[in-house]
């Protein structure tokens, strides 16, 4: 333009450049970074973690310690029908029996638990009353000339079943079924080593307590009859030739078979008496607790036996 007047040029400088990037993190950097992390998320995982189960372990009940052997109570035999009522007398008795020679286990006496007949309060709260460790309720059947003899055993501080058993036998072979149940108590009660030491007493061999079992049956339950005296006779027999070292109970079925042989008339009563007499006298001689029983003290003295306290 002209008359002196400036022209004002404007000169397009463009946007203003970015400011230049940040220079890149070295790697060494980077891995310090990923490692402060991961230290820190393990930290508080471990934390979480070990919280958790401390809460856990507190939480968890500390098991019972292991009872070997202890105390028990045997509650009577209970038969299904009445027809069963006596065998179920004799079996109650034989448990009694047998079980009290199991070293390690303190059963309680035959009287105790006759006591229990027709008890029906919970086998926990009859033990809890006795203060015993255990108690035992069998029951027994029979049907088609087969015996069933079952074995519940309870542990009384945990109110737990800890043995549940069912033995058959024929009727004629029934008390083999006790040596069964015998050897599954001692089992259940942690006595393991049931064919050794910890069964001494009163035998280890099946087969002499089965004689045993059977021939105390006939002692305690005679048959009727003709058959009667040679039942008697053939149960002295094997009862005579049954001994182990602190083994009683062939020798108190014998002081039985003579108190009814002489009470039948098979035998003179006078030798009868003096038979019982010696029989009651050598089961003391073994195993001198049983002056204890109420059932072989009254026996024992009304065959003149005189006892002591030992």
């Amino acid at each position: 333009m002209s008359d002196g007047n400036k022209v004002l040029t404007l000169k397009d400088e463009g946007s203003p450049a970015p400011p230049p990037p940040d220079p890149p993190v070295p790697v060494t950097k980077k891995l310090k970074k990923l490692a402060v992390f991961a230290s820190v998320t393990v930290g508080l995982f471990s934390a979480v973690f070990c919280c958790a189960g401390s809460a856990l372990y507190m939480a968890t009940p500390t098991p019972e310690p292991i009872i070997r052997g202890g105390s028990m109570v045997l509650l009577p035999v209970e038969p299904s029908s009445t027809a069963n009522d006596g065998a179920a007398q004799a079996l109650t008795e034989v448990l009694v029996t047998q079980l009290s020679g199991v070293a390690g286990l303190d059963v309680r006496p035959l009287e105790t638990t006759r006591k229990l007949t027709g008890d029906q309060r919970k086998a926990n709260v009859i033990g809890q009353e006795l203060g015993v460790d255990y108690v035992l309720q069998p029951s027994y059947s029979s049907a088609g000339g087969r015996g069933e003899l079952t074995a519940v055993l309870v542990n009384v501080k945990a109110n737990g079943v800890v043995l549940s058993e069912s033995y058959k036998r024929p009727d004629a072979e029934l008390f083999g079924a006790v040596d069964s149940t015998v050897v599954a108590v001692a089992k259940a009660t942690n006595l393991e080593d049931v064919s050794g030491a910890s069964m001494a007493r009163p035998v280890d061999d099946a087969t002499m307590w089965t004689r045993n079992a059977n021939a105390a049956y006939v002692c305690a339950h005679p048959p009727q009859g003709d058959t009667q005296q040679d039942a008697l006779m053939g149960a002295v027999a094997t009862l005579d030739g049954l001994s182990a070292p602190g083994w009683a109970a062939p020798k108190r079925s014998l002081m039985s078979c003579w108190k009814v042989l002489g009470e039948t008339g098979a035998v003179k009563a006078k030798d009868a008496q003096a038979k019982g007499k010696a029989a009651a006298e050598a089961a003391l001689a073994l195993e001198p607790a049983l002056a204890q029983d109420a059932d072989f003290a009254a026996a024992a003295q009304a065959l003149g036996v005189v006892l002591t306290a030992p």
